[in-house]
């Protein structure tokens, strides 16, 4: 009869417990709640928000009103609330949103919040005077006269007609220094952006011609070959050429007609924003000191696969008390962060992170089955992805001396119950013992699993009993030490 009713007990439970599915759509997360902005200042302010249930960080995007475009949007990632924005500008208008990244990783955004940056009245600006290069053995001196309500100047300095030859320096005096060198006998551009309060700019712009030097040749670079490379990153090494100046590298992607540039003063050149498993072809230019060498030298670099996102394995789950339990896994490859998520029957699920293994479960409830899942994240590109997660069931441990027989072991626990693959048992210290055999009977008394443990001579000791083959049913589990037996029932699912 008390079979009967066990039974009927557990189909019950498994009738009425969530399904896989449901779990998953009630980890679901809402968007955050309550977006302010406090302590507004003429360039910065502080956004602060209430977090969401659920959520494994958050997206904080701020741009001018009026300016919806992707590029007009700037976003911030955070765990928490609240964010600093700074570099904003003086009575300007803006807008501000907090996305939810959830745990099944989709996202929901809050309402966009507007607010006005503070600062006096509007400063207008205008164009620099008197812009004036001096050269020196070591570097380049751009002086000019200041202007009014300016908050900084961009200066710039190129080869005539060559755009990607730029140097550029953003100061808040009147002088600049260049340390980058410049070819002799070549027309230079020197332009000087006013940066304004209001936000607006002005530029002024002059030339000068550096002073030539003899005709120098260089060659072509030689021994060519990859330091290393990443799935999007590679870095070249070159026997550098004397008499260069900088050398201009063009790679593309073997198959592909998108070619880019890059300019470079010596060895080694990195290579980044590169796509995985790809092929690319790079051509080395020399420019010598007084003109473009038509010498070019050419090799080529792979980059690597796409970094893998594995899934932990082995997850164990074993209680310390009452109240606590420990979640032990191996991870996954590429794994760099974990994520423990638990609910109760009735209850909302709870969340815990950490970069290591094991994680400890705590204020759990004694006598309650809980559905744990376990995430793994990977870095790929900076960005976090969840990758597929493990789910197992688990009952707090409950104490299996109570109605059965007890001869002198004392009060023994047994969690979880039912049990499947395995079940973990604390056992207290008993004087004179230093060993415990454990003994599980089938219902006709027949041995079908035995397991000898050591004993902790002053305290409890925690130990699981592999259940791995033993077939599903209802089983007596006796516990003998010293002369003396304790009994439970256990059912293996």
């Amino acid at each position: 009869m008390k079979n009967l009713t066990l039974l009927l007990t557990l189909l019950v439970a498994a009738l009425s417990w969530p399904t896989p599915s449901a779990q998953a759509q009630a980890q679901t997360c809402a968007a955050p709640t309550n977006v302010r902005v406090t302590s507004i200042t003429d360039t910065t302010a502080v956004v602060s928000f209430t977090p969401a249930d659920s959520t494994v960080s958050y997206i904080v995007r701020y741009s001018l009103i009026g300016d919806s475009t992707a590029a007009g949007i700037i976003s911030i990632n955070t765990r928490t609330s609240s964010v600093r924005i700074t570099g904003l500008r003086a009575r300007t208008s803006y807008r501000v949103s907090v996305v939810s990244n959830c745990i099944d990783s989709t996202r929901n955004s809050s309402p966009w919040v507007r607010f006005q940056t503070s600062g006096r009245s509007v400063v207008s600006c205008g164009t620099v005077a008197r812009i004036s290069v001096t050269r020196t053995a070591a570097a380049t001196l751009v002086g000019f006269m200041p202007v009014a309500g300016a908050l900084s100047y961009t200066i710039q300095i190129r080869i005539a007609g060559d755009t990607a030859s730029v140097q550029t320096v953003t100061t808040r005096d009147s002088l600049a220094r260049f340390s980058g060198r410049l070819i002799p006998g070549r027309s230079y551009v020197v332009t000087v952006v006013t940066n304004c309060a209001n936000g607006s700019s002005a530029a002024a712009s002059t030339t000068f011609t550096t002073p030539p030097t003899a005709n120098t040749t260089c060659g072509p670079v030689r021994n060519i070959r990859t330091v290393a490379a990443t799935a999007t990153t590679a870095t070249l090494s070159f026997t550098p050429v004397a008499g260069v100046a900088s050398y201009r590298l063009r790679y593309y992607a073997v198959g592909s007609r998108a070619v880019q540039t890059k300019t470079a003063t010596g060895s080694p050149v990195t290579f980044t924003g590169l796509r995985p498993s790809t092929s690319y072809l790079v051509e080395i230019i020399t420019i010598c000191t007084n003109r473009d060498s038509t010498a070019i030298a050419r090799g080529s670099f792979t980059t690597t696969a796409a970094s893998i996102c594995g899934r932990v394995a082995s997850v164990r789950i074993r209680a310390t008390n009452d109240s606590t339990a420990v979640v032990s896994f191996t991870p996954g490859v590429g794994n760099t962060a974990f994520f423990v998520s638990w609910s109760a029957r009735g209850d909302s699920a709870r969340y815990t992170s950490s970069t290591t293994t094991p994680i400890v479960l705590p204020r759990l409830v004694p006598g309650r089955t809980y559905i744990v899942r376990v995430f793994s994240t990977c870095s790929a590109n900076g960005t976090p992805t969840a990758n597929p997660d493990t789910t197992l069931t688990f009952s707090t441990r409950r104490s299996i001396g109570n109605g059965n027989s007890n001869q002198g072991v004392g009060p023994v626990s047994i969690f979880p119950n039912p049990a499947h693959q395995t079940t973990g048992l604390v056992l207290p210290a008993v004087r004179g013992a230093a060993q415990a055999q454990l003994v599980l009977l089938n219902t006709g008394g027949k041995q079908v699993r035995t397991q000898t443990v050591p004993l902790t001579m002053d305290g409890e000791t925690h130990v699981d009993l592999d259940l791995s083959g033993v077939a599903p049913g209802l089983y007596t589990l006796r516990v003998l030490t010293s002369g003396k037996a304790t009994s439970q029932r256990l059912v293996v699912e």
